[in-house]
């Protein structure tokens, strides 16, 4: 499907509300659009948002500012949209299938209504997708939630030709807890040296690399080198940590401008959010056209930043085994024809999670753990490209077990629908390689 598409947008957006009996506040959306309030959508790990309201309501404001753009005067989020945009066309898709051919869907429709919390709403997100994917497998007679009833049991009961499968579903949280508070870290650290860097009046795109913890630097360390590197032009280095400044040049912008924006990024920073930084703090004195496009940029600072730091990106990559336990211990008692769907999302710049996946697997080895007859991890991959195109791709790396019930897992791929591009190439653990979107609409 065209995750793009405002037409196909606006009719999900309202079946959804209609199936989850929400309404959205209209004071709520215009301050919302208003931009006097722009943290109402925050993820919890990264900044606390200033309201509590529930999911699908933030849900729909930021799909509501994806429809009224392009309008310079609302407030627009193209990084928070991208995440919303595909995720509700698929939740609508989903729902249209529970609601007809699963039994027991009640208490995820109203998870889903209630949730205030973005992970806590996307996992039972995920456990609609997969009720949906094994409803609609063609040799499906019967597929229903398991009442949960304060026992532990698996989400899905599934029907085929006879055959009872059992299915658990677990979705890791967007980002991990030490990514999260790495990212706060250096956004902290680096304020001091953004702040030098502005006394002097020098524009600068400033490379940072971390060789060790950035909790292991002072602020004054980095400060210093930041300010030494664009009057000398060469790499300030330390055993810690390097930093290349490079002067910038204030250009008139020649018209109003998205910010911010992967475009932007781009083109003032040099920074692509897929590609090879960790992340990026800026700071800029401008006038705005409106809450989210730019005039005019008088100075600004940006830092581009990443790890070097083999422990520290395992760290970050690294999976819950404790989640991924809790889902066999789930299926532990229900036979042998149990399938663990576990979803994730890669970090596109930390990369893929091959050697992660492969450490679980001989952890079940070595436990002896086989309450799975097959596990399948969902990874999605969800980005915006420099030219403002949504994409939404995901790996599915199925395993199964030797002496199992299945040859290979009745389903693998969740999210995608049967419209959308197929590839089966790709190692195990790492998916295929598939162009930039910009350069497939090229």
């Amino acid at each position: 499907m065209d995750i793009s598409d405002k037409e196909e947008l606006r009719k999900a957006m309202d079946r959804v509300a209609v199936a989850l009996d929400v309404r959205l506040d209209s004071d709520l959306l215009n301050k919302y659009l208003s931009g006097t309030d722009p943290m109402l959508l925050a993820y919890e790990k990264v900044v606390e948002p200033t309201s509590s309201i529930p999911i699908i309501v933030k849900y729909l404001l930021s799909c509501e500012a994806y429809l009224a753009q392009p309008n310079f005067a609302l407030f627009y989020d193209i990084f928070r949209a991208s995440r919303t945009v595909p995720l509700m066309r698929i939740l609508d898709r989903s729902l249209r299938t529970v609601r007809l051919r699963v039994a027991n869907y009640e208490d995820r429709v109203k998870r889903l209504a209630t949730a205030t919390k973005w992970d806590e709403f996307e996992a039972c997100l995920f456990e609609v997708v997969v009720a949906e994917r094994y409803a609609l497998h063609p040799n499906a007679k019967e597929v229903a939630f398991v009442v949960e009833d304060g026992v532990s049991r698996p989400d899905l009961h599934v029907i085929t030709n006879g055959e009872p499968w059992f299915v658990e579903c677990k979705k890791a949280d967007r980002t991990t807890d030490i990514a999260a508070c790495l990212r706060n870290d250096v956004r902290n650290l680096v304020q001091d040296a953004i702040g030098c860097i502005q006394a002097t009046g020098i524009s600068a795109v400033i490379e940072l690399v971390f060789r060790v913890a950035p909790s292991g630097v002072s602020t004054g360390d980095i400060a210093s080198a930041a300010l030494a590197s664009p009057r000398s032009g060469v790499p300030s280095i330390d055993a810690r940590f390097t930093v290349l400044a490079t002067r910038k040049t204030p250009v008139a912008l020649p018209s109003l401008f998205l910010f911010p924006s992967p475009g932007y990024y781009l083109q003032e920073y040099g920074y692509d959010p897929s590609g090879p930084w960790h992340g990026l703090v800026n700071r800029m004195n401008c006038t705005h056209a409106g809450p989210s496009f730019l005039s005019d940029v008088e100075w600004e600072c940006a830092i581009k930043w990443r790890i070097e730091n083999e422990d520290l990106i395992w760290r970050q990559k690294r999976l819950a085994f404790q989640l991924l336990f809790k889902g066999l211990d789930q299926l532990k008692k229900v036979g042998h024809s149990t399938i663990l769907h576990v979803a994730f999302e890669r970090d596109i710049p930390l990369g893929h999670r091959h050697d992660q996946l492969a450490a679980f697997l001989r952890k079940l080895i070595e436990d002896n753990r086989s309450e799975a007859g097959a596990i399948v991890f969902n990874e999605a991959v969800i980005t915006v490209s420099p030219q403002g195109r949504f994409d939404f791709v995901e790996h599915a790396h199925p395993i199964t077990r030797i002496d199992g019930p299945f040859d290979s897992p009745p389903i693998s791929g969740i999210f995608l629908g049967p419209e959308d591009i197929v590839a089966e190439d790709g190692d195990w653990g790492i998916g295929g390689q598939l162009p930039p979107i910009d350069e497939i609409y090229a």
